[in-house]
């Protein structure tokens, strides 16, 4: 089961970071977490967005 491997997001800019869990391992779903650069972002309350750098990116 993939867990933590982030992938390219096919419809757009940015990554996708896959959370998945054993404990959800019977569900056909995935749980996934959008990285999109700061200006791609879309406007959210603050302490709800979770700046990280990756390949020498802030996302």
């Amino acid at each position: 089961m993939a867990r933590y491997d982030v992938f390219s997001h096919h419809q757009g800019s940015g990554y996708l970071l896959d959370i998945q869990a054993d404990l959800l391992e019977g569900l056909n779903n995935r749980i996934v977490v959008p990285l999109l650069l700061p200006q791609a972002a879309p406007k959210l309350p603050d302490g709800l967005i979770l700046c990280l750098r990756l390949r020498e990116k802030t996302m």
